[in-house]
């Protein structure tokens, strides 16, 4: 006996392929936008950002004036008594633009990212010209990972996760933390300039 398919069972069927189809497109969609969604924008009002730039959260001196390359909020921190000058990537989009682009960066100079709280962190050196320290550090000061980043030439840039988590993120040119004496599980002692 020879069995006949019904042509509206096959629609029912091709549509329900392309319902499964949409559905995991949309579900990966989802996963793919999820983490920028869920990012949260450092705000003026936000009661850690403007304690930051009140009190320095006792870190950075904020308030020591913009930069004029970027012009973001500058401020001054010192490790091991040498001070050095730090943009403050403080919302998403400084955070995403961060060192990219720049073909130089004085050597005691640096940008600080800070987030608004305690996370795994991770770096990619995406757009990014110049080598660079990557320094993760936790919300009391204390180094958690230090990784040396060379710039990415290709457009799969590999990223670079932190081994803890943390707070605050330092970039410095490459090479920095070595002459600054910085290592993991250093307490960076912040002072006021």
């Amino acid at each position: 006996m020879e069995r006949v398919l019904d042509p509206l069972k096959q629609r029912v069927s091709r549509w329900e392929h392309i319902h499964i189809a949409l559905y995991f497109i949309l579900l990966l969609l989802f996963f793919q936008l999820l983490p920028s969604a869920m990012a949260t924008e450092v705000r003026r009002d936000n009661p850690d950002l403007r304690h930051f730039l009140e009190q320095g959260a006792g870190i950075v001196k904020p308030g020591f004036g913009f930069s004029p390359q970027s012009g973001l909020r500058e401020g001054e921190m010192r490790i091991h008594e040498t001070p050095i000058i730090v943009e403050l990537a403080l919302d998403s989009r400084a955070q995403a633009e961060g060192l990219m682009h720049r073909e130089s960066m004085p050597e005691e100079r640096g940008m600080l990212f800070l987030f608004p709280q305690t996370q795994f962190l991770s770096f990619w050196m995406k757009n990014t010209l110049i080598p660079l320290d990557i320094i993760y550090i936790a919300e009391d000061g204390e180094v958690v990972d230090i990784v040396q980043a060379e710039p990415c030439r290709t457009s799969r840039c590999p990223s670079y996760p932190a081994k803890a988590p943390g707070k605050y993120v330092l970039e410095l040119n490459k090479g920095m933390a070595e002459k600054l004496g910085l290592k993991v599980g250093d307490n960076i002692s912040w002072q006021w300039r």
